[in-house]
């Protein structure tokens, strides 16, 4: 359990909205290997966890291409990412499941039959670790096995149990968010932040020419779909990236 003594991670409920469910079980054997060092303990799970996720996304480079070149490029590049260097020394709960996304991903890819079925706790593992990450899990387990599905070019049950169990764990979650502290965080999403979306909205159009065609342009689904567009965009600029 926590300090309090009153969570326990088979609850799968966070201890605090501003936490994951899991993030505290996979860092506790650290603070049993470190008891007398707790900033060793506190980021040397987070180290191991960077270290791993760059020779897991070598691995994918080299699933997706069969390509040595690749794979080493790759390689060097991860080594060298400010985010994953940052994320692996910050303690942010997003490294966790990044790797167990990433490891999930393989090993649909590489593995073969039912094997591919050993992704599945790696999902369910990454589901749970970080809260900004489960709004894009099924899109995520739908991308995958579409990627499977055409370059096999076969329906298996493999594949078919692991979109199951993917639907099936984010509808229990969705059910279950209202119950929780961290549902109240459902307003952070841009999707959802409808005060900062009116408000936007109203703006503009005081701002524009007036014509018939006004509250088509500028309504609350544009005005969401131009800022998830340009957030996401931004998330690959050099800027934020290497200067920031």
């Amino acid at each position: 359990s926590d300090t309090s003594g009153t969570w326990r991670p088979w609850h799968l409920t966070a201890a605090n909205p501003l936490y994951a469910e899991l993030p505290g079980l996979l860092m506790s054997p650290a603070a049993l290997l470190f008891p007398q060092n707790p900033i060793l303990a506190a980021r040397f799970t987070h180290i191991f966890a960077g270290t791993a996720l760059v020779l897991v996304l070598a691995g994918l480079a080299y699933a997706f291409t069969e390509k040595k070149s690749v794979f080493f490029a790759t390689l060097f590049m991860a080594s060298w990412n400010p985010w994953i260097f940052q994320f692996s020394r910050m303690g942010f709960d997003a490294l966790f499941s990044l790797l167990f996304y990433c490891t999930a991903i393989w090993f649909i890819i590489v593995q073969q039959n039912y094997k591919k079925l050993w992704s599945m706790p790696f999902w369910f593992i990454g589901f749970f670790c970080y809260q900004g990450l489960k709004v894009i899990f099924v899109p995520l387990v739908v991308l995958t096995v579409g990627y499977v599905y055409v370059r096999e070019k076969k329906i298996q049950l493999s594949l078919s149990i692991i979109l199951f169990f993917s639907l099936v764990l984010f509808a229990m979650y969705a059910l279950l968010l209202s119950n929780q502290e961290a549902g109240g965080r459902i307003a952070d999403l841009i999707f959802f932040d409808t005060n900062y979306t009116a408000a936007e909205v109203l703006k503009r159009r005081q701002q524009s020419l007036q014509h018939p065609l006004l509250r088509y342009f500028i309504n609350e689904p544009t005005i969401i779909a131009e800022r998830f567009l340009r957030n996401y965009a931004e998330s690959f600029s050099p800027i934020p990236l290497f200067l920031h």
